[in-house]
């Protein structure tokens, strides 16, 4: 009865601070234990009331956790919905079930992953689910006790807890970034907990375009171990070795043979590694920070990211080019003592030619082409790489903090013919239909390049904003179009000069005419990479011009 009386009093507390949500976290516990023999628990617990048939069907209706049962177990405490008008009901016996989780799919290699699915039943909007389980892991499974914890959740939370426990003699780094607080600490029978508390948590945003969430939002990041002792284990595994075996150097071999120079091998190698090697999108916890070598992956065909690239790695190593296998910690920008081995979500691979083929590479194992940094941009910045080097003393972190700085440029010299057809001056042959043809004016849409802002695919800005804007990639987008037009046309228009500065960036556009050439310019300048909500209006400005049909028409009339 107590506990009822005090849920009832949440849920009346917690009421305006919901607003219009689906479903409302009453109270939400993590608990993370190192126990003295080295296994590690982690307890998980919420009262989640439902307020939409939304949430029922398409958010809540069931709850879903992820093992790897040869190392784990999960042993459930209790799960039942409480009605609205206070009845308990319980699950029955085939309401927890399991199945081959949906990231193991077409994975031979990782075929006896489990997931365990609990049906929530008898829920109906105002009812609250309570959910009580712990995920049981044996020692030496993971490397160390370690968490990566996003504060904010799917909806919002009234109350959170996070508590990690470790014994007395344990050290535990911790950092809470974006948020001023501190843990509870508290030594009891040869344990030490921390504690941290929240309340009143919003729900996390969906609104496009954000930074990583370590980069703005609550983020509680943990570890009882260096992460340069877990580099170095992570190293000491065999699919660190490289080792190909003969039937995969027999197709290297033949592949080198058939291409023209190393670009066109390495080319080659990556389209291999897309095409015909299948991707398993399976985080590392799941098998304990283990990967397959690059010839299992070979044999396999199919691996992780991460096992893709390191038989990439591993066959470019064969034939002399020395790549770089780095691994990606999305939104971590300065060093932190509780940086750990889970933080690194991402991977790539970098490789540096010299000589006539003088060229910086990189690659990523779900994209099919080596692509450029101004695409990859986001995945680029605000991030923390870690090199896979072989070798004890190459441990060596690198943070990235709006370190890089793309300036985009172009300079296109078109002409148009009588008909209305725009055509580049080198490519004659690629002409454009630019041209709506009315009773009196033929009006040109300019012709700007595909490239730099273009592949944005600029998204509707809604009117208020309560996230930071990342800019998904360059800085500055300078463009320049001189354009040659037949001599029966009359351009309507005079020299135009335009600019507008703001404390988000500048836009400047400029049109002159000289004889039967217009020289158009347009250029726009963000000054950072993250936009503020604060500034995000002046961010809309820049953007409605860079779009303006004033920026991007001209009129033309037969004389």
């Amino acid at each position: 009865m107590k506990k009822l009386i005090i849920i009832l009093l949440t849920v009346a507390s917690f009421r305006l601070f919901a607003g219009n949500e689906d479903a409302v976290y009453l109270k939400m516990e993590k608990t993370f234990i190192l126990h003295q023999d080295g296994t590690i628990e982690q307890r998980y617990s919420h009262d989640l009331k439902i307020l939409s048939y939304y949430a029922i069907h398409r958010k809540y209706g069931e709850t879903v956790i992820n093992y790897n049962p040869r190392y784990q177990e999960i042993k459930i405490h209790e799960v039942f919905t409480r009605l609205e008008n206070g009845k308990i009901v319980r699950l029955p016996a085939n309401a927890i079930n399991e199945v081959l989780p949906a990231e193991a799919a077409d994975a031979p290699a990782y075929n006896f992953l489990r997931r365990l699915v609990i049906t929530h039943t008898g829920i109906e909007p105002n009812c609250i689910i309570h959910v009580d389980y712990s995920l049981i892991t044996k020692n030496g499974f993971f490397p160390c006790l370690m968490g990566n914890e996003r504060i904010q959740q799917s909806s919002p939370v009234g109350e959170l807890n996070i508590k990690v426990i470790v014994p007395e003699q344990t050290d535990l780094k911790y950092d809470l970034l974006n948020i001023q607080a501190q843990p509870e600490i508290v030594s009891e029978k040869g344990t030490r907990q921390y504690e941290w508390k929240f309340s009143q948590l919003k729900a996390i945003s969906e609104e496009f375009w954000q930074p990583a969430p370590q980069v703005f939002e609550p983020y509680l990041i943990f570890t009882t171990k260096d992460l340069k002792v877990v580099y170095n284990e992570f190293l000491n595994q065999p699919a660190m070795s490289f080792y190909l075996s003969e039937k995969a150097r027999q197709w290297v071999e033949k592949t080198k043979s058939a291409s023209k120079d190393n670009l066109d091998f390495i080319s080659k190698v990556h389209q291999y590694i897309t095409d015909y090697i299948r991707t398993y999108p399976l985080p590392l916890n799941l098998t304990g920070y283990k990967i397959q070598t690059p010839d299992e992956v070979f044999q396999n065909c199919g691996g992780t990211r991460i096992e893709k690239l390191t038989l990439m790695n591993a066959i470019l190593q064969s034939v002399g080019i020395k790549p770089v296998l780095k691994l990606i910690a999305p939104g971590i920008t300065k060093s932190i003592s509780s940086l750990n081995i889970d933080a690194f979500s991402d991977c790539m691979i970098e490789i540096m030619l010299r000589g006539e083929e003088s060229r910086d590479l990189t690659y990523y194992a779900d994209q099919k082409d080596e692509l450029s940094v101004n695409q990859n941009y986001w995945r680029v910045v605000y991030a923390t790489y870690l090199p896979l080097y072989s070798g004890m003393s190459t441990y060596d972190p690198t943070s990235c903090s709006d370190c890089i700085s793309i300036d985009f440029q172009s300079v296109n010299y078109v002409k148009m013919d009588e008909k209305g057809y725009i055509f580049s001056v080198t490519s004659p042959e690629n002409k454009k239909l630019a041209v709506v043809q009315d009773t009196v004016f033929k009006i040109i849409r300019i012709p700007w390049s595909e490239s730099g802002m273009e592949m944005w695919h600029l998204p509707a800005f809604v009117s208020k904003r309560e996230t930071p804007v990342f800019l998904p990639a360059i800085r500055s987008d300078n463009r320049k179009i001189v354009m040659e037009y037949p001599s029966k046309l009359r351009f309507i228009g005079n020299n135009t000069h335009f600019f507008i500065e703001n404390e988000a960036g500048s836009f400047f556009f400029d049109i002159s005419k000289k004889g039967k050439k217009l020289i158009i310019q347009r250029k726009i300048q963000f000054n950072k990479q993250i936009i503020e909500p604060d500034s995000y209006q002046k961010l809309k400005e820049l953007i409605a011009f860079w779009q303006s049909e004033k920026f991007n028409t001209l009129y033309f009339t037969g004389k």
